[in-house]
C-alpha cells in the first residue's frame, strides 16, 4: 500500500504542478515580461528628456551670449554716435559757437501748446 500511496502523491504532486503551472506560473511570466518592456521604455524616455534638457540648456546659454554680444555691441553704437556732431555744424567750430547756436534755437523753437495736449 505505501507503494500505492507514493504513486498516488506523485500522480497528485503531478496534477498539481501542472494546475499551479497553468494558473500562476504562465502569467506571472507574461507579467515578469511586461515589467522589464515597460523598465526599457522607461529608461528609453529618460535618455530621451535628459537630452532635451541638455539641449535646452545648451540653447539658452547660446541665447545669453548673443543677447551679451548684442548688447556690448549697442552699447558701442550708442558711444559712437555720441561723439557724432549735431547735423549743421561743422567739426572746425569751437564748442562755445555750437552751444550759442545751440540756445538760439531752442529759444526760437516753436513749442506746442499745453492745452492741446490736455484735449487729447
Amino acid at each position: 500500500m505505501t507503494f500505492s500511496g507514493r504513486r498516488g502523491w506523485s500522480q497528485t504532486k503531478s496534477s498539481l504542478t501542472t494546475k499551479f503551472d497553468g494558473r500562476v506560473t504562465i502569467p506571472l511570466a507574461d507579467v515578469l515580461e511586461r515589467v522589464i518592456q515597460l523598465q526599457a521604455q522607461v529608461e528609453e524616455l529618460t535618455r530621451i528628456v535628459t537630452v532635451q534638457v541638455d539641449v535646452t540648456n545648451q540653447t539658452t546659454e547660446l541665447l545669453g551670449r548673443l543677447l551679451a554680444t548684442s548688447s556690448n555691441r549697442l552699447d558701442a553704437i550708442e558711444d559712437s554716435l555720441g561723439g557724432i556732431p549735431p547735423a549743421g555744424t561743422s567739426s572746425s567750430e569751437s564748442g562755445t559757437e555750437r552751444t550759442s547756436r545751440a540756445k538760439t534755437a531752442a529759444k526760437t523753437a516753436v513749442k506746442p501748446s499745453s492745452s492741446a495736449d490736455d484735449k487729447q
